[in-house]
């Protein structure tokens, strides 16, 4: 059985083993902890590193599609040239915030059906879409309400360290913070955090 790094960059196709049987075609694949096999995706939205259009067995060697035109099963209804990204089972489905981007739809389709993607493995869709708003903002006891006209519920805040003081702590700025057209939160794990904290919004 061959291995990873038999491949040379740019090779558009490995032969790599399974790990455990892929007994279902069409499915996301991506390199097990070992890295001289594959597994089937079993994450929602984790990386990929290619796709298989056949069943193997155990420890067979598989052509495992990295670049070009894959079919790959629909694990929803995706539309036409939309970006996609792994079910928990390895099927397509489109996209959202925080998933990394398996590649876009060429032809999508129904649950069940098997669609046309253009691949695109190891590629992150970027905090979620497109930024709409960025900034900085400055811990007072572990906590700063950002005031932000442009803020809409469900978008993804994206938030880094700029400065440290205090007693830093692990940063969040969770989702249900979020007062539409009005104002988020961003919140430290130490009550006596006073670091200034860059921002940034994706929708």
């Amino acid at each position: 059985m061959t291995r990873a790094l038999d491949h040379k960059p740019g090779d558009a196709i490995w032969a790599l083993g399974p790990s455990a049987a892929i007994t279902t075609p069409y499915r996301f694949v991506k390199l097990s902890p070992t890295i001289d096999l594959i597994a089937r995706c079993d994450t929602a939205g984790e990386f990929i590193d290619g796709v298989i259009e056949v069943g193997v067995a155990a420890n067979d060697d598989a052509d495992v599609i990295t670049d070009g035109i894959v079919l790959i099963e629909l694990g929803a209804t995706v539309a036409d040239l939309a970006e996609a990204a792994t079910d928990s089972v390895g099927r397509a489905v489109t996209a959202v915030g925080g998933d990394h981007v398996a590649g876009r739809m060429i032809k999508g389709g129904a649950v069940g059906e098997i669609g046309s993607l253009r691949l695109k493995t190891r590629s992150a869709k970027s905090g979620g879409g497109s930024l709409v708003a960025f900034g900085t903002a400055t811990l007072v006891g572990g906590t700063v309400t950002v005031s932000l006209a442009t803020i809409k519920a469900g978008d993804t805040i994206v938030t880094a360290r700029n400065t440290s003081g205090g007693t830093a702590g692990h940063l969040n700025a969770p989702v249900a913070s979020i007062v539409a057209a009005t104002s988020f939160v961003i919140g430290s794990s130490s009550g006596t955090d006073t670091s200034t904290v860059n921002y940034a919004i994706y929708r």
